[in-house]
């Protein structure tokens, strides 16, 4: 199985409807695609009545496509949101992503739309399987899209959802969105009277759903289908055991306390504040102290030669960190020329390359058996810090914490997040963390140049008139 994700070949009809040619099925019924969604996935899941008086609500949706129905149903959030603090959170899973140009030519044709669709095309992921998260705090809305095999990401997936949209290929066409196995996945992660809406009444959807516990029933369909299916969730499923600590808590933790304000501190705090919670920083010397005291740091990716859980989840957060600080003042972009160190090393390079975990417009090859990672970063971590932090509270000094009793100088909070790198030891003597020493050496007031980096091992880089040498 190939690490990257393929692009559907897209044919356009004469009413500008979308077709995946390998399919041989549209994304939205011809004329009036968001009518559709409105009928079939909106007012088919009961909403937005299901969602008054909740402060957290969950859509999950089986196939993203354009992303319509995302933008539909955030366009109903807008107008009909519970309460000012209330989350609106939509998780979706897309085997073949639309190319960028795509996804806009299919949503042009709805005006009302453009200015969330402007939001969403301009962070529309790219073909890695991996996890995509987006977070609209004004809005109070998340998108996490699973982008890969469903029959992959749906089982590794956590969360419990209050509706579905179940919006794949015809079951004609698409068989896989439609599999058998995938129905007690539903009612797996779905709260006890969930509902659904599907625009199918393929005979084997409805005993899909009904062996998985569901109460099925056909309901008017729109424009030329003439029935489509509700559901609704009235035999759960035992819960598994929640051996791993994965189960989110009963009600989300308000009041947070987070240890350290380096950059893993200020990252976890700001977006800890964009969910709406109140969050206090701590620390006894004050922001970008430690090895986020550096001048200059390099954001590149990790990659491994093997497809592995790891090695994916090394790509999400590279992917999810670029996302955030390049559009800070203190991220630069650059690209970073990576030599092999060894014959060992250009054996993997180029294992790397004939299926890469990254798109060209990411990763290619150079000269002499390197790497070329574009749209890498060098940070000025003291000015990310900065901007993190820009509207949390930070209290510089000493900090007295009791992690039994979730106080800090006592202080009491629903949670504490540990940001203390090494200093994690004394809170947690039973994690045994072990550093290993490395060097940094950088000097400032020379000839000013662009932001540029070499790597091998060892890295160079170079910012306006600074420069950083690291061994590690």
């Amino acid at each position: 199985m190939a690490r990257l994700l393929t692009h559907p070949t897209i044919d356009w009809k004469e009413d500008g409807t979308p077709v995946a040619r390998e399919a041989g099925d549209v994304y939205f019924t011809a004329g009036d695609g968001l009518a559709e969604t409105r009928a079939v996935f909106l007012q088919g899941c009961g909403l937005p009545e299901a969602w008054v008086g909740r402060d957290q609500f969950t859509v999950a949706e089986t196939g993203f496509g354009t992303g319509l129905n995302f933008l539909a149903l955030c366009e109903l959030w807008q107008a009909h949101r519970p309460a000012p603090a209330a989350w609106l959170h939509f998780v979706s899973f897309e085997g073949f992503p639309l190319t960028p140009a795509d996804a806009m030519q299919a949503l042009a044709a709805w005006p009302e739309l453009s200015a969330l669709a402007g939001r969403l095309l301009a962070d529309w992921p790219e073909p890695i399987r991996s996890v995509h998260h987006l977070v609209w705090p004004d809005l109070g809305v998340t998108l996490t899209l699973h982008l890969g095999d469903i029959h992959d990401t749906l089982p590794a997936s956590r969360f419990m959802a209050d509706a579905w949209f179940l919006d794949g290929f015809s079951p004609a066409k698409n068989e896989e969105m439609w599999a058998a196995d995938l129905y007690g996945l539903i009612a797996e992660r779905s709260q006890p009277g969930a509902t659904i809406g599907t625009f199918t009444v393929a005979g084997a959807v409805r005993r899909g759903l009904a062996e998985a516990g569901f109460d099925v029933a056909k309901a008017p369909g729109h424009g030329r289908k003439r029935q489509r299916l509700e559901a609704r969730l009235a035999q759960p499923p035992a819960p598994k055991p929640d051996i791993y600590g994965l189960r989110a808590l009963p009600a989300p933790a308000r009041k947070i306390a987070v240890l350290g304000a380096g950059v893993a501190g200020a990252s976890a705090a700001n977006a800890l504040t964009e969910r709406g919670a109140a969050v206090t920083v701590f620390d006894p010397v004050g922001s970008a102290s430690g090895a986020s005291g550096n001048p200059l740091a390099l954001l590149m990716p990790r990659l491994d030669a093997g497809d592995t859980v790891q090695a994916r989840l090394l790509i999400d957060a590279y992917l999810a960190a670029r996302r955030t600080y390049a559009g800070m003042i203190g991220g630069h972009e650059t690209s970073v020329r990576q030599m092999p160190r060894d014959e060992a090393e250009r054996t993997r390079f180029a294992k790397l390359l004939a299926d890469p975990p990254l798109p060209l417009e990411d990763l290619e090859a150079i000269s002499g058996g390197g790497l070329l990672h574009k749209r890498a970063l060098i940070l000025e971590p003291a000015r990310i810090i900065a901007d993190l932090l820009e509207s949390v509270p930070v209290q510089i000094g000493p900090v007295d914490v009791s992690l039994e009793a979730r106080m800090v100088n006592g202080e009491a909070f629903d949670a504490i997040v540990l940001a203390t790198a090494m200093e994690t030891n004394r809170q947690l003597d039973w994690i045994n963390l072990e550093g290993r020493l490395g060097q940094v050496d950088s000097v400032a007031g020379a000839a000013p140049v662009e932001a540029d980096v070499m790597a091998s091992g060892h890295y160079a880089l170079a910012l306006g008139d600074q420069r950083l040498w690291g061994a590690t």
